[in-house]
């Protein structure tokens, strides 16, 4: 049985009230621990602190109520909840003492009232951090909320899924894409854990809009989820009447051509809704307010951390030779250079614009290194440069100068603002990848930075610190290609198979070209292309969009996708043909039917499998492809080397 919106929302509604109850005993217990006295209420009080109690938490949960914080609404790491819990808990608080002003109610101690208006609000907070995880892992267990589809497996649907799992209490279980060009059976991955970069969540692509009533039925969906884009009007249309007939919700993700949804905001005008492109860099008064909480909180910390200041320092010259500090070029606001400091946990000879190290486990990384990395205490040096008013406490990270050089005109609105030490994207589960592929989170950082926002991602950055550090601790290593895997469909503990290879991909380059009967090189090909996906090979197939249902035809996989093992193939559509050119010269095996890709595939020894009618040759390069060739002899028995059979030759 899955726990529908209405339980989510009366469960957390509990337990905020339980919460604050707890919240005003422990004041009371502190209270009475300084005066030495018992739990016993003092005689001749016209109000007991249960009452208090009781009522504060009745005015939290009608305020909190009120600003819909138990409706169906998520935000990146869940910020803007925790914001809107702390601006609640005010607005109750002004309810809570105008009541007991009106009427004239005493006998209590201020500093038990006041002490747990502060208690219940971290604990309050704290609260919904479990609850989240909770949450989290009924969502894993298929038992939380409304089965989900959604229509649309690129960067989108991807970035959809993604705060989707991130927001549980969103009541949302993402089972699955419905795509009309991409492979049915391929898979889509994003990471669950942001302490844990190889704990992922995949999602596979279950059919087309046609198959949308089997899939219905099968999987049980409540709503699926469009990522369109706007322009498409015919295909909106008739995604909404099929989804009318099947009586399922439908939502649409606003896309107008390479403008992403999250810089899109919804006016209205008049009772007509409006799409508006917003961004309006902070200025003014916050700025000011900015920069003097940047010098506040940097002195706070200085003189907190300055005893491992000097016992770093003092380790670092012992352990390894070179200076204390670690320099690199990075670019700030409106792309001036600084020169960004870290405490050197790396060798001193080592390049500083190499690739950063993945995990702790890396031969460029002294003993010293390895502890200063364990909790992010090498960043603190950083403390300098906002002193110096180049970087500020909270803010996206600064990025390399080569790096800023090939911004497009989207990602260069993360240079309106000052770079900083933390920020949501170092707190989430993308923070292993790279800084400029993951734009959604600066860009809603400076779209809704507060001062109030920084302060809850500096006690987000404390609490991930504390996390952090007994995982690694306890790992020795870190091994990038064991995975986690959490599957919509049935949840499994780690990767079932070992990939035919770890480096490269396959691409198929098949003529498109069909006159009424499907080309022999298609019949003889894609099965054994899907075989190779099956094994965990990267697999890239050239298809016009008008061949997909024939390609779908041609795999023997059920209509539904239910049982389907997860495939890791991608369908490339023909643009152009230099793109195809580019795809093929990527590739470690090229198959193909046309001489030209056969001989672009040739002359930069690539190894090629050529099909003529019924004839299959390979052809080696350079590439090393043996192991692929292993797993092709059962799946193409007539194939052969210039003459004699491959078997024959290896």
């Amino acid at each position: 049985m899955r726990l529908d919106q209405r339980g989510i929302k009366i469960s957390r509604a509990m337990i905020d009230f339980l919460v604050v109850l707890i919240g005003f005993g422990l004041s009371l217990r502190i209270y009475n621990w300084r005066l030495g006295g018992a739990w016993v209420q003092e005689p001749g009080r016209e109000i007991t602190y249960f009452e208090v109690a009781v009522l504060f938490g009745a005015i939290c949960v009608a305020v909190f109520w009120t600003l819909d914080l138990y409706r169906e609404r998520a935000s990146v790491l869940n910020l803007r909840e925790y914001e809107t819990v702390v601006k609640g808990i005010l607005m109750a608080a002004a309810i809570f003492f105008a009541i007991l002003f009106l009427f004239k109610l005493g006998g209590y101690s201020r500093f038990v009232v006041i002490g747990g208006l502060g208690v219940s609000t971290v604990l309050v907070l704290l609260a919904r951090r479990v609850v989240s995880a909770f949450f989290t892992s009924l969502d894993f267990k298929g038992k939380l909320g409304r089965n989900v589809l959604i229509y649309g497996c690129g960067q989108t649907g991807k970035l959809l899924m993604k705060k989707l799992l991130h927001a549980p209490h969103h009541g949302c279980r993402v089972v699955g894409f419905v795509d009309d060009f991409a492979p049915r059976g391929a898979t889509v991955t994003c990471t669950v854990d942001q302490a844990v970069p190889s704990h992922l969540f995949e999602a596979r692509i279950l059919g087309r809009l046609r198959d949308l009533p089997a899939l219905v039925h099968e999987h049980e969906i409540d709503e699926m989820l469009v990522t369109v884009p706007l322009t498409d009007a015919e295909r909106h249309r008739a995604i909404i009447r099929l989804a009318s007939e099947l009586s399922i919700k439908v939502g649409i993700v606003p896309r107008l051509g390479e403008l992403r949804a999250d810089l899109l905001d919804v006016e209205d005008l008049s009772s007509i809704p409006v799409i508006r492109t917003s961004f309006t860099p902070p200025r003014g008064f916050y700025l000011v307010a900015k920069r003097a909480f940047d010098l506040i909180v940097a002195t706070v910390l200085m003189v907190m951390t300055a005893p491992l200041w000097v016992v770093a320092a003092i380790l670092i010259k012992m352990d390894s030779r070179g200076p204390v500090f670690f320099r690199q070029k990075r670019r700030g606001r409106r792309g001036k250079e600084l020169e960004m400091l870290k405490f050197r946990t790396m060798h001193g000879e080592t390049n500083p614009y190499e690739r950063s190290p993945v995990g702790d486990v890396d031969s460029r990384i002294t003993r010293v290194g390895r502890l200063l990395r364990m909790g992010g205490f090498d960043e603190l040096p950083q403390l300098i440069n906002v002193f110096r008013g180049e970087m500020s406490v909270v803010g996206p990270r600064p990025e390399m100068p080569f790096i800023v050089e090939q911004y497009s005109p989207l990602e260069r609105q993360r240079l309106v603002v000052k770079p900083g030490i933390t920020g949501i994207w170092q707190l989430s589960s993308d923070r292993h990848s790279e800084i400029h592929e993951n734009l959604e989170y600066d860009l809603y950082y400076i779209r809704n930075q507060s001062l109030l926002m920084d302060v809850l991602i500096l006690f987000e950055t404390l609490f991930f610190t504390i996390g952090l550090v007994p995982r690694r601790m306890s790992r020795r290593r870190v091994v990038p290609h064991l995975n986690t895997v959490l599957s919509a469909n049935r949840p499994t503990e780690d990767a079932s198979s070992q990939p035919v290879t770890a480096d490269g991909y396959v691409v198929a380059a098949l003529d498109q070209r069909v006159d009424g009967v499907l080309p022999q090189s298609w019949l003889t090909c894609v099965p054994a292309l899907y075989e190779l996906a099956a094994a965990k090979q990267t697999v890239k197939i050239l298809v016009a969009p008008d061949n997909v249902a024939a390609f779908d035809d041609l795999v023997d996989e059920p209509q539904s996708g239910g049982e389907q093992n997860g495939t890791d193939v991608e369908y490339i559509p023909y643009t152009s043909r230099s793109e195809l050119r580019a795809v093929t010269l990527g590739a470690k095996l090229v198959f193909t039917d046309l001489r030209h890709v056969q001989q672009w595939a040739s002359e930069a020894g690539k190894d090629v499998v050529f099909v003529e009618g019924s004839s299959v040759r390979w052809q080696p390069g350079g590439s090393n492809a043996s192991d692929i060739a292993n797993h092709l002899l059962p799946l193409l028995p007539g194939l052969e080397i210039g003459g004699p059979s491959l078997r024959e030759v290896s």
